[in-house]
């Protein structure tokens, strides 16, 4: 296999599983392994995907956890919001963002997550979650989007302010059709 090939294919399993922590499975590090073997440089390839991030991003970044991100402990979530404002006053260059669905996650009892980033004309929503909660599912009821089960996405077309009120609204009617489901 050419080296390019093998490079591309590594940095796609790479970002597509962020950084083998998601949509893993035992045929992806055999995988890793044939792309390791054909000369990938992994430390490089992930330095240069991984790191390497404008100031502005990284103070982005601690905006983002340190001002918008809320905890809804009720529903082990959390979620941040970013404002085409605060995206713009931060220079935002699209990829930016890449990774901040994630951060949350890092929490103790947090395993459903969600960013939105307000763009022109709509929201963009990024959904990710680490036990059995479907964000599949979930966006495509209420975000108009899709994904895989653990890494999903979408759109919403409400005002920036109402964001909060409908995620949370959104959660509880899930976990209520969850409950219900138990139930029977």
């Amino acid at each position: 296999m050419p080296y390019i090939v093998a490079k591309s294919l590594y940095v796609g399993m790479m970002t597509d599983t962020n950084n083998f922590s998601n949509s893993v499975h035992s045929s992806t590090f055999r995988m890793a392994y044939d792309l390791l073997e054909a000369g990938v440089d992994k430390e490089t390839l992930q330095l240069k995907v991984f790191g390497g991030f404008s100031e502005e991003r990284m103070r982005l970044m601690g905006h983002a956890l340190l001002n918008k991100m809320i905890i809804l402990k009720e529903y082990g979530a959390g979620f941040i919001i970013l404002t085409k404002e605060e995206l713009d006053q931060f220079g935002y260059c699209e990829g930016d963002t890449e990774g901040f669905v994630n951060m949350p996650l890092n929490i103790k009892g947090i395993t459903i997550s969600a960013l939105f980033s307000e763009k022109e004309d709509y929201i963009r929503v990024s959904l990710r979650s680490s036990d059995d909660f479907s964000v599949n599912k979930f966006s495509k009821k209420y975000f108009n989007g899709a994904g895989h089960e653990r890494a999903a996405g979408g759109k919403l077309y409400i005002p920036v302010g109402e964001v909060p009120q409908y995620f949370e609204k959104s959660l509880k009617a899930m976990f209520d059709k969850q409950k219900r489901a138990q139930d029977l």
